[in-house]
């Protein structure tokens, strides 16, 4: 984004932030889609279990968002009107899921 020194030192403890805040949340929801992968494969499959398991997965990816989200808008208010336009053109570019997950990539 081509910010200054100054600038950096001011944005560098909220991505320093984000990332350990990032880390725990990141660390609890893979290990509840490890459940949720469990579950499907019981011989038996107990729907109210699988259930209750994407609730917990859709609960740490929407504090997830809010964590990135409150870290975007303090950036934002560090950066200027370009270093914003930037910002969003990357995250306008990295946010597409296309073609990401093992049921959608040609595993052939």
């Amino acid at each position: 984004l081509g910010t200054d020194q100054e600038q950096w030192q001011r944005i560098e403890p909220f991505v320093t932030a984000l990332r350990r805040e990032s880390q725990a949340v990141c660390q609890e929801v893979t290990r509840a889609r490890l459940e949720l992968i469990d579950l499907l494969a019981a011989p038996q499959p107990d729907k109210q279990k699988i259930a209750a398991k994407q609730e917990e997965i859709l609960a740490g990816q929407r504090l997830m968002q809010e964590l990135v989200i409150k870290h975007i808008l303090a950036e934002k208010e560090l950066l200027t009107p370009n270093q914003c336009k930037e910002l969003f053109k990357l995250l306008r570019k990295q946010s597409d899921c296309m073609g990401q997950g093992p049921m959608i990539r040609n595993t052939k």
